[in-house]
């Protein structure tokens, strides 16, 4: 195989895809035959943390590894967090693999194995939906102090946990806040929010159906442009409260807009926007040494 200045690609090569879906950036790494010797030998946590590293590998959010599933008709994902962690899911990486499987299979449908449950993905004209079917919401609240007062924030799993606190203004969420940083610091790893602890996602209303979030998300340790189920529990956490029968929502995160609608009894999900290939490349050997 040749690369795009005319040499060729070493078998010893590591060969990716990266995608993006609302700023949200992962990479691809077809693993449904055999890596090089090399890469097979590195952990994947380890690989992770090199290729993620924004200064010293590619960089981006998240690592996946693309499997054969259960059956030869089937994928799979192995998913990584940018710190070696591993996630159940995120919902703008299972976007981002409707994308993948469409560009490098040409696949306009696609149904996948998280560890989550399946998850199905649709190319709708330039966007990817991404439907969540094993999803089955159910709400409590986490408390925490900030100047002498106690709030509560809404703990919702979609997919992997999310601490949803509401505030005014989204622009307020960030490390340099006393308020945000206050939540994440008492929530992140909050003793009623299991051993990996949770992700905390910011939440301003703007109407019954209209949302803008933000999330600080577990694994990546920072906030992120896009979080799919960080949306998905805000929106969740938004359309609870405003009790409308319609369980539709636009939400707006800083790396674009996304789409979501809830089944009947908070049972199954759909998330739709933007994902983009935003390029092929391959790590030599040397790298990873």
């Amino acid at each position: 195989m040749s690369t795009p200045d005319g040499g060729q690609v070493a078998s010893t090569d590591l060969t990716f895809s990266k995608l993006q879906g609302t700023g949200n950036d992962f990479l691809f790494v077809d693993a449904r035959t055999a890596l090089p010797p090399l890469i097979e030998k590195i952990p994947r946590p380890e690989l992770a943390r090199k290729l993620c590293h924004r200064q010293f590998g590619v960089g981006a959010d998240g690592l996946v590894f693309v499997e054969t599933g259960s059956s030869p008709d089937l994928l799979k994902w192995d998913f990584y967090n940018n710190d070696g962690s591993t996630a159940e899911m995120c919902g703008n990486a299972s976007r981002c693999m409707g994308r993948w499987a469409h560009t490098k299979l040409g696949l306009q449908n696609l149904t996948f194995e998280t560890r989550s449950g399946l998850v199905t993905t649709k190319v709708v004209g330039e966007e990817i939906s991404s439907h969540l079917d094993y999803l089955s919401l159910q709400f409590r609240t986490l408390d925490f102090e900030f100047d002498g007062k106690k709030f509560k924030a809404n703990f919702v799993n979609t997919g992997v946990p999310h601490a949803v606190v509401e505030i005014e203004k989204i622009a307020s969420a960030n490390p340099d806040d006393a308020f945000a940083a206050a939540a994440i610091r008492q929530l992140r790893f909050h003793p009623d929010a299991g051993s990996k602890g949770t992700n905390i996602t910011f939440l301003e209303k703007r109407g019954e159906d209209q949302f803008a979030t933000t999330t600080f998300e577990r694994g990546v340790e920072d906030f992120t442009l896009s979080c799919g189920t960080g949306v998905l529990s805000a929106a969740a956490t938004g359309l609870e409260k405003s009790k409308i029968e319609i369980k539709k929502a636009t939400v707006e995160s800083p790396g674009g807009r996304l789409k979501v609608e809830f089944g009947k009894s908070w049972r199954g999900a759909s998330l739709q926007g933007p994902a983009v290939h935003v390029f092929d490349g391959r790590v030599p050997e040397r790298f990873l040494k």
